[in-house]
């Protein structure tokens, strides 16, 4: 009881971090952005020797100023402590931007060079259909409404299309073709850390052949299969007009259909995206 009581203590907790009980996470989910990131956290959160942090998107590692100033302890903080939890339990977290940051590769590898990634992939043009209708209806109402998105899909995608073509390239923060574009993400983290350390989940095997998924997740990290459950999360609300955005899409899939290639050819296998 005593114990319990000390544990909510945030000093306390520092404290006991900094000699040594600090838990340190073996593995990431790195994203994509609306591939079932949080789906996948919820799910793996269910294991008994595994523990997300909390929040499920720490974001220290692609926040400048919080990196700079080298809290590591307070990042640690956002774990439970060695002496809350089972031996031998592993520890993630799940910051989607951490896949497409330029930064966050060289920086997890200076912090521990055997981390592992878990990666799900989604169908880019899929993908960038969902991250509009979530910029464009989740945040209306809350603390982030300065990432509601204003514009309707084919002037977003329009936009984003003539940035790339120019020398301004990517320079929305949402990125819905960048972010799409998993090769160039992908290869830059293989500058880093080997290929071997990296698993990659289509989003719709997680859904469709979910323990397979689970086993092959499991297998990867090393941990006894357990019967988990899928859970979803953040479905952003159905309002898109697949005909008026036909054009646009079609040409969407033509820009993906080399950067898809290219991941194929990269990852050794390919996925059902025509």
């Amino acid at each position: 009881m005593v114990i319990n009581q000390l544990m909510k203590s945030t000093s306390i907790k520092k404290i006991l971090a900094k000699v040594g009980l600090a838990s340190k996470p073996s593995f990431m989910i790195l994203g994509a952005q609306k591939a079932g990131t949080t789906s996948m956290f919820s799910i793996l959160n269910q294991h008994s020797f595994i523990q997300g942090s909390t929040p499920k998107e720490v974001h220290y590692f692609d926040n400048d100023d919080w990196y700079n100033q080298n809290q590591i302890i307070d990042y640690h903080l956002c774990f439970p402590l060695k002496i809350e939890v089972k031996s031998k339990t592993q520890f993630f977290e799940a910051s989607p931007s951490y896949l497409i940051h330029p930064k966050v590769a060289e920086r997890l590898y200076n912090y521990n060079p055997k981390l592992k990634f878990i990666v799900i992939l989604r169908e880019p043009v899929e993908r960038a259909i969902s991250a509009w209708k979530m910029y464009s209806y989740n945040f209306t109402n809350s603390e982030k409404k300065f990432l509601v998105e204003t514009r309707d899909f084919k002037s977003a995608i329009r936009s984003e299309i003539d940035e790339f073509k120019g020398q301004n390239r990517f320079i929305d923060f949402r990125s819905y073709l960048k972010r799409g574009m998993y090769a160039a993400q992908i290869e830059h983290y293989l500058q880093f850390f080997p290929l071997s350390q990296f698993l990659f989940i289509e989003s719709n095997d997680l859904k469709n052949q979910f323990e397979k998924s689970m086993t092959e997740i499991l297998s990867f990290l090393e941990l006894p299969w357990e019967p988990l459950s899928i859970e979803y999360q953040n479905e952003s609300k159905d309002l898109f007009d697949w005909k008026e955005n036909e054009n646009i899409i079609l040409e969407l899939k033509e820009i993906f259909a080399s950067e898809n290639q290219k991941l194929f050819e990269l990852l050794g296998k390919k996925y059902d995206w025509e």
